[in-house]
């Protein structure tokens, strides 16, 4: 009597709409896990906070090497050795 298959369409309408929500809710879910999947790769790639710091800090150290060789090596005067030494320090 009009309860096999094909009649919960009705019931779908009989909601109110309810089948609009669920689909505008299924894609802001399915939005948000992509970008969170995004953001975990961008993460995984550069290393995280740590990776980030021990690149700056791997820079900075050779670039005060490079500093010192060229002072001791007569390339460049004290003054000069002092000033790049504090530009590379701020």
């Amino acid at each position: 009597m009009g309860y096999g298959y094909g009649h919960s369409g009705g019931m779908m309408m009989a909601q109110g709409g309810a089948g609009v929500f669920a689909f505008i809710f299924g894609l802001l879910f399915f939005i948000i896990l992509v970008a969170l999947a995004v953001i975990l790769v961008r993460f995984a790639i550069r290393g995280g906070r740590r990776g980030m710091w021990r690149h700056h800090m791997m820079q900075h150290g050779s670039s005060m090497e490079t500093l010192k060789e060229r002072y001791a090596k007569g390339e460049i005067e004290k003054p000069e050795f002092e000033q790049k030494k504090k530009d590379l320090m701020a």
